[in-house]
């Protein structure tokens, strides 16, 4: 009887590693068809039963289901559908892979800026806005972001949704996507890639263009700074990777921001 065929009979937890980057856990019984989703950095406990995506509720979670409401009308972004009998919440699932490692292209981030400037304009003048240009989602990266091949699919995890700038978003976005610092690519070339995902962002309507320019170069030293903050208060080798890594994006960002900032604002 082979390993399968054996979790089948006897209801075992069986690990299945998947050549892509999304691993899940299958358990079976009489009873229950779930599958853990360990794909991207997740928190623990997030499931997928029947075709939709179950993850345990946090006290953000009210504030983070009224911004998915807000959004439902926008391609790339899982709906709500309640919550389920164990208190979880129910998503759409989002078919595909985290873009974790991969390298993108021009196509595939204006894709993605045109789902981000969708969502910013639907959130922009809410309350939950408050005095705030927008809600930004606070960690569009790659392992947030579904691929199906060469097609951005959509954007997950809302968890660390809070009122902010535009900006704070796109600078965020940019710094992981292109991998500020620690590619081989020349400050020139990122120096394009930049202002051609921010010409994106700009397309669908007028929208003031100067402002987003001016700020976003300050908006990825934030983000970095945040970020570099949390690892170096963690002892955990990801962390000190991370860290390490961080401080060489800042210092490449040090060293060639003259140059970044006339392409921006050419």
């Amino acid at each position: 009887m082979s390993v399968r065929d054996a979790c089948l009979v006897f209801g075992l937890r069986c690990r299945i590693q998947r050549t892509d980057n999304q691993v899940v856990k299958s358990n079976r019984d009489a009873s229950t068809d779930e599958q853990e989703l360990t794909g991207g950095r997740s928190r623990p406990g997030v499931a997928l039963v029947a075709g939709t995506v179950r993850r345990p509720l946090t006290d953000r979670s009210p504030f983070v289901h009224t911004i998915l409401g807000r959004l439902e009308a926008i391609a790339g972004v899982p709906r709500l559908h309640g919550i389920d009998e164990q208190g979880r919440e129910v998503l759409d699932y989002l078919p595909g892979d985290t873009g974790s490692g991969r390298e993108w292209s021009d196509d595939q981030l204006a894709a993605l800026m045109h789902i981000v400037r969708q969502m910013h304009d639907a959130l922009a003048g809410t309350p939950e806005a408050g005095d705030h240009e927008t809600v930004c989602h606070n960690d569009i990266a790659p392992w947030n972001t579904i691929v199906s091949g060469d097609h951005i699919v959509g954007i997950i995890d809302f968890d660390d949704a809070a009122p902010g700038a535009r900006t704070d978003d796109l600078g965020y976005l940019l710094w992981t996507f292109l991998d500020l610092g620690t590619t081989p690519d020349t400050p020139t070339q990122q120096a394009r890639r930049m202002r051609q995902a921010l010409n994106a962002y700009l397309a669908p309507a007028p929208l003031p263009a100067e402002p987003l320019a001016a700020d976003l170069l300050p908006a990825i030293r934030r983000q970095q700074e945040r970020i570099l903050a949390f690892r170096v208060g963690r002892s955990d080798a990801f962390s000190l990777t991370k860290a390490t890594e961080i401080r060489r994006s800042i210092a490449w960002l040090d060293q060639h921001e003259g140059r970044l900032h006339s392409a921006l604002h050419s």
